[in-house]
């Protein structure tokens, strides 16, 4: 099999929601499974069986698995990861959680998922920063809205000194600085 077709392979076997076939190709490819290209298509095709095969053989990335489920939007894969170990309170190097990242990508649904497992609308980061900052930078102003209806501080200062507002650019959304 040529390198450029086992991806092929891996979609029509996750379209056809063939375990085997999906497996194979993973094994054929010598595909590294925490590739974006990879971890993404698995979580594109909102398969349970797949999910849970991918998991047995390759454990240590379950939680890369419930993060691309989270970014993807595919909520229900993301639960049934959770409860079959993945971490949902994972922090990155950077102290980030997936709310924070989540509020990088403006995902207002998986902000209330998230939220929905207790996680915390004020943690901070490395740098001090809120969720809130990281959606004020990159102007998602329905996911702001989110985690200040869930108790996000708007005046948390930062570790320099700023608060989420301060983060907002003349292009940003009205909403969005009238909620700030």
């Amino acid at each position: 099999m040529k390198m450029t077709d086992w991806f092929v392979d891996l979609i029509e076997a996750l379209e056809n929601a063939d375990i085997t076939r999906a497996l194979g190709s993973i094994d054929a490819g010598e595909l590294d499974v925490t590739s974006y290209d990879v971890s993404s298509a698995l979580a594109r095709y909102n398969n349970h069986d797949i999910i849970d095969a991918v998991i047995l053989k390759f454990p240590a990335h379950k939680d890369l698995f419930l993060r691309n489920a989270i970014f993807f939007g595919k909520l229900d894969q993301a639960k049934h990861i959770e409860k079959n170990g993945g971490n949902i309170y994972k922090q990155d190097h950077l102290l980030r959680n997936f709310l924070h990242r989540i509020c990088v990508l403006g995902r207002p649904n998986a902000a209330k998922f998230l939220l929905g497992y207790n996680l915390d609308p004020n943690a901070r980061d490395i740098a001090g920063r809120t969720p809130l900052f990281y959606c004020a930078e990159f102007n998602h102003p329905q996911t702001a809205k989110v985690l200040l209806e869930n108790g996000a501080e708007k005046n948390i200062r930062d570790g320099f000194g700023f608060i989420p507002r301060d983060f907002l650019h003349h292009n940003h959304s009205k909403i969005l600085r009238f909620l700030l």
